[in-house]
């Protein structure tokens, strides 16, 4: 495994697993002992695996964090201009159709719903959710925004599950977010 790929979580599993060893021990010596001996040796073992299940739990958060820290492309985005302020787009989604659609504009902006889990899904591993809303162009000068042509265009059509349906029957779990930004679509100019 690269350097750069290196998971600090796994450096959080041997101090767990030495932490059961010693407390599996300690309650394997339990049917010896007698009396003070037998109490100190459970509660020593019992306190162990609490201190080995916390440890554990922090190692699986920051795995789960490092994980939801790297950027993964929802989209790819390739434009073509075709005169001033007119572009193509050819939209190709990493779970969809590839579209050609037009813009007009100077900008161009993606609308997107985002489902980010809570910390009992989190913690379980449930990867981020995206479903991309629209596609749209804009212009600069709010007076052109006013007076010239728009193009927006649907990008949920044929979509055959929502995820606005998993926030309302889990909405404990889930943290829902709007997304207008372009940081997980990469862009080919040409």
């Amino acid at each position: 495994m690269p350097f750069n790929q290196f998971n600090p979580s796994i450096i959080l599993l041997m101090p767990v697993l030495m932490l059961l060893l010693i407390a599996g021990l300690l309650f394997f010596g339990i049917r010896r002992s007698h009396g003070l001996v037998r109490l100190l040796r459970g509660a020593f073992g019992v306190g162990l695996l609490l201190f080995a299940m916390a440890i554990g739990g922090f190692a699986l958060t920051l795995h789960n964090y490092l994980r939801i820290a790297d950027d993964v492309a929802v989209a790819k985005l390739s434009m073509k201009q075709l005169g001033p302020q007119h572009f193509e787009i050819t939209l190709a989604p990493t779970a969809g159709i590839t579209r050609k659609l037009e813009l007009y504009g100077d900008q161009w902006e993606v609308d997107a719903r985002v489902v980010r889990w809570k910390l009992p899904a989190q913690l379980a591993g449930f990867p981020p959710l995206y479903q991309l809303e629209r596609l749209g162009g804009r212009h600069l000068n709010i007076m052109q925004e006013r007076m010239a042509k728009h193009s927006v265009h649907a990008l949920n059509e044929e979509v055959f599950f929502d995820v606005w349906t998993l926030k309302h029957r889990f909405g404990m779990m889930i943290a829902v977010s709007h997304s207008g930004t372009k940081e997980n679509i990469e862009i080919d100019r040409k």
